[in-house]
């Protein structure tokens, strides 16, 4: 027996060692019979990698959403099974099931056996159930499942997962809100939930904006901010971190500076979190370096233009339509289909011969539901421009109605239609964008939308009106700066800007001494200014800090040898003219390569990532010793502490977009440091272990914003499919379908009282009617010590798709002391305007002190359970223990073990417990034995103890609540203390003042 026993642990603690614990949740899978609803099943949790210094908390679940019987998964004879009665004979405990990445219904399930064992009639079905030894990559009830990114050296699942989401999101295709019926013309697009409530119709029928006009009704507290879309949010998260936003539409931050500038210096995870998938997406500047959610990428634009143009007008041949395409640039020129279809005649023949006079492109409506555009074939085959203007614009007469212009109009298919040109414009009110040459309403001007267009470099003028009067008005701080501000002037035939006649300027001066920027040619104005970031001095005046491109290291170049038309440092840095824009718009493309046949000059980003130069000197010079993953590159923020000090110096550059285009008149004095040179910074989040290299060579698109899950059907036949686990905001076989959610985030505070008090914290998503119904719910442990600055993102799904319009929809939070299971408070927060897909919820709760009395009430019929008070003055009844309902008189079974309190049920038909302090897990059947371990050294000085939950990254397995006049990680500190005695003959007065 010992044999077995000891082949048993080698079986199993070899698969232990040094790999990532993958532990499934809910994976005894639920279905609702009466509405044919598949739960949440078969997930992953994972702490979000967001930045420490920003004190937020969210645990992302990744979950299937289809039905699992769809696949017919065959016995696996692979993998080493047990049955829990041969684990129980070889001492084999529930913790060691849990680090063996068993799932976590089959951990507690197990325990449950190990409780009742000891009972005489114990079930031949419990003693019988399989506990399957799965070999990493493979997981699941069955060893069914793995990570196809998943690589050996990951310690941690958060570390899988950290990494699968360093690939840029790219669809090939769009997700979609379906809980909405929306035609918009062309069966081929659908509605975004990003495009309800956006002041655009996008549905003909107007359904996306139908209630819309309630938000600016809405009212805020006194103690609230009001986002320009109305939403209300507490204060305390005003301005509260540039990376985070409480507003839908991101109002509550100031962030605008930030992104027109350069993108590069402002970005997301690309995690499915609140910062990048609970945002609402300014339609007409969509930044391609910001990945958002799938509903503010660049792609999505190129997405649903192309489908745009799928559908073909009745009666219109796809020879004329291709054609029109490739004409009117809607397909690139360069586009195989083009090349082919115009290939031996142009386009212009084939519209003159196929295409109608007039033809409707696209063949749906462009806009509220009736606006379509109607080019001519003259237009289209005479227009000398690259992008060629519609050359009607048609609309219901009825709805667009007093237009008072004497220019001729026509009619198509019952529409009216008139050249955009004569359209009448009250000039009073129109804002000119210089960049663009069109006009926009003034009222556009600043409304978070960039309606002039983005420039080359994101510039958007009617957003940052910096922009707009620099290229307007001249500065005589920038004026021969070698940076063009100014858009071109035609002046006497001429096209002067401020760097025109600039010869006898002098451009080594106080403004631009030593700023980083080359604004003398042979920069001058640069010379002798050090960075201490360098660590290498020229021993020499008048030289310049550069690289050899021969033997790739540091040198001193003369002064006289800079801009003098030849190469002499590595990437061109000598002669700033070659790859300097030379219009308005600048270029942050500063690395030229000095043998070329195509592209001149390279951004920064791409160096040491791979060779964009023909003559590879934008890689000669890297360090390939190092693991970075391979869609990465060097110049990341991340990596600053392992470049070396050549790579340092080609990342640190200064871009040309990051010059200031506004300078101020300065009464300081010269400075000849560069130490003052203005640093890009990111929030990138340092990783907890060392970087590693991703081994995928295509990132899997098929899941969208999800998680790529093999299954293996048949493991002798190797047949496999894949699946994909979503993340709360999408569903669907392929997470193509975007949810309905409540998206909270939450604050709390506490008095003087309790702020070394642990509470449990029940948020759950409940409806109004009879069942009170609990749709889904979190759990967080809160402690002031610890927890005060912390904000806790939660998403809160409802348990039918889409949610019932009839019922009204809250929030319910308890909130109860965790040691003694004293309960304190609850709150209420019903959730308004159920058209809205997403419910954005930011709030700060005050946890009332611990003496302060509970109001019990009469004006609830709570058959079995008491009616008490919200905070807010409403009521409600607090069933006993198997009892829920609006009125208690609801009986259920409940798991949750003897000592634990059950909450509720939830509508997936799963107890809701709050475990005692040392126990965890769904039901509380399992044990955390961390604080009781004979071999930690835990708590000194009478602290208490506290474990850190499981779904928590820390490095401390626990931490110590200390008594007063005790302080440190373990109360290890006695703090400083003054005693103060007085002689008995004084006499003390009542009161005194220290």
């Amino acid at each position: 027996m010992s044999f077995v026993k000891n082949f048993l642990y080698v079986i199993l603690i070899n698969s232990v060692i040094g790999s990532p614990q993958i532990n499934l949740h809910l994976t005894d899978e639920v279905i609702d019979n009466k509405t044919n609803v598949v739960f949440q099943h078969d997930c992953l949790y994972v702490p979000a990698s967001i930045e420490k210094e920003n004190n937020i908390h969210q645990i992302i679940s990744y979950c299937l959403t289809e039905w699992s019987s769809k696949w017919n998964i065959e016995e696996n004879n692979l993998d080493q099974k047990f049955t829990f009665n041969q684990l129980y004979k070889q001492n084999i405990t529930s913790q060691q099931l849990y680090l063996w990445s068993a799932p976590m219904d089959v951990v507690e399930r197990y325990q449950f056996y190990l409780n009742h064992i000891s009972i005489s009639n114990q079930s031949f079905f419990m003693t019988t159930q399989w506990f399957y030894n799965c070999t990493l990559p493979r997981f699941g009830p069955l060893c069914q499942y793995s990570l196809d990114n998943y690589i050996s050296h990951y310690s941690t699942l958060y570390e899988i997962i950290y990494d699968f989401y360093q690939h840029e999101y790219n669809p090939i295709n769009l997700t979609c809100y379906t809980h909405l019926k929306c035609n918009r013309g062309s069966s081929s697009i659908c509605l975004d939930w990003t495009e309800i409530c956006d002041g655009i119709i996008d549905c003909q029928d107007g359904t996306d904006e139908e209630f819309c006009w309630q938000l600016q009704f809405n009212e805020c507290e006194a103690n609230e901010f009001q986002c320009t879309n109305g939403q209300c949010i507490s204060k305390i998260f005003l301005h509260d971190g540039g990376n985070t936003f409480e507003c839908l539409d991101r109002t509550d931050e100031i962030w605008k500076d930030m992104t027109w500038k350069n993108p590069l210096a402002f970005t997301f995870r690309n995690e499915p979190t609140f910062a990048s998938e609970d945002i609402t997406c300014p339609k007409r500047y969509i930044l391609d370096n910001m990945k958002w959610t799938s509903s503010c990428l660049f792609e999505r634009n190129k997405i649903l233009e192309k489908l745009l143009f799928n559908d073909t007008p009745n009666r219109v041949s796809d020879d004329c339509w291709m054609a029109a395409k490739c004409q009117l640039r809607i397909l690139d020129r360069s586009d195989p289909r083009c090349l082919i279809h115009c290939s031996n005649r142009i386009c212009t023949e084939i519209i003159n011969q196929s295409c109608p006079d007039m033809l409707r492109m696209p063949a749906g409506t462009i806009a509220f539901g009736h606006i379509f555009f109607i080019y001519t074939k003259k237009d289209m085959i005479n227009s000398p421009a690259r992008s060629i203007p519609p050359s009607y614009v048609c609309y219901n007469d009825q709805l667009c109605d007093g237009f008072h212009s004497n220019k001729p109009l026509i009619s198509f298919n019952n529409a009216t239609c008139r050249r955009p040109v004569d359209f009448p414009l009250k000039l009073d009110d129109l804002f000119k964008c210089t960049i663009k040459n069109i006009c926009i309403s003034s009222a556009l001007v600043g409304d978070s939308w960039c309606h002039c267009g983005l420039g080359q470099y994101n510039a958007c003028e009617d957003e940052d009106l910096n922009i707009h009067y620099i290229r307007t008005h001249i500065s005589f701080t920038t004026i021969c700066d070698s940076f063009t501000e100014l858009i071109p002037v035609t002046i006497n035939g001429r096209n002067e800007t401020d760097e025109t006649e600039c010869e006898y300027w002098i451009c080594n001066n106080t403004y631009t001494r030593c700023d980083g920027f080359w604004n003398c040619f042979n920069g001058a104005d640069e010379v002798d200014c050090y960075s201490s970031s360098l660590s290498f001095n020229c021993p020499y005046q008048h030289h310049h800090i550069c690289v050899s491109p021969h033997t790739n290291q540091f040198m001193c170049l003369p002064l006289e040898k800079a801009n003098d038309g030849n190469i002499d440092c590595l990437g061109g840095t000598d002669e700033p003219k070659l790859c300097r824009s030379n219009d308005y718009q600048p270029s942050d493309k500063n690395f030229q390569c000095i043998n070329h046949t195509g592209e001149l000059c390279i951004e920064p980003l791409h160096l040491c990532y791979k060779s964009h130069c023909q003559d590879r000197t934008d890689i000669q010079f890297c360090n390939y010793t190092r693991d970075i993953p391979i869609h990465s590159t060097i110049c990341n923020k991340r990596y600053e502490n392992i470049r070396s000090k050549v790579e340092n110096f080609f990342c640190v550059r200064q871009l040309d977009t990051n010059k200031p285009q506004l300078v101020y008149f300065s009464l300081g004095k010269l400075t000849n440091s560069a130490n003052q040179m203005i640093q890009q910074h990111t929030n990138e989040m340092i990783l907890h272990s060392s970087t590693r290299q991703i081994i995928i060579n295509q990132y899997e698109q098929r899941c969208h914003r999800g998680l790529p899950l093999r299954i293996r059907l048949n493991i002798d036949k190797n047949l496999t499919t894949i699946a994909c686990l979503c993340p709360p905001s999408f569903y669907g076989n392929m997470c193509q379908y975007q949810n309905q959610r409540v998206s909270l985030t939450l604050r709390f505070q506490t008095f003087s009282d309790s702020r070394r008090t642990l509470f449990a914290l029940i948020i759950l998503l409940i409806d109004d009617s009879n069942e009170r119904i609990i749709h889904s719910y979190q759990q967080l442990t809160y402690l002031y010590i610890r927890d005060c600055q912390t904000k806790f993102n939660i998403y809160l799904l409802y348990s039918t798709g889409p949610k019932n319009q009839t019922k009204n929809y809250f929030i319910h939070i308890d909130i109860y002391e965790k040691i003694s299971f004293t309960y304190q408070r609850s709150f209420l927060i019903p959730l308004k305007y159920s058209f809205l897909p997403v419910h954005r919820i930011a709030i700060q709760l005050d946890i009332p002190r611990a003496n302060d009395k509970k109001e019990n009430c009469l004006d609830q019929l709570c058959i079995h359970g008491q009616c008490i008070r919200y905070s807010n003055d409403n009521s409600f009844c607090q069933c006993y223990r198997e009892w829920t309902g609006k009125y208690c008189n609801i009986s259920y079974r409940c798991t949750c073990s003897s000592d634990s309190l059950c909450i509720g049920i939830s509508s997936n038909n799963r107890s809701i417990c709050i475990c005692p302090l040392h126990k965890w897990g769904s039901q509380c059947l399992l044990h955390n034995t961390i604080c009781y371990s004979n071999q930690n050294a835990t708590c000194q000085n009478n602290g208490k103890c506290i474990p850190i939950d499981e779904n928590i990254i820390s490095d401390k397995p626990f931490i110590c609540i200390c008594p007063k006049g005790f302080s440190g990680e373990r109360c290890e500190i006695v703090d400083s203390k003054i005693i103060l005695s007085f002689h008995k003959d004084i006499i003390l007065p009542q009161t005194m003042f220290v």
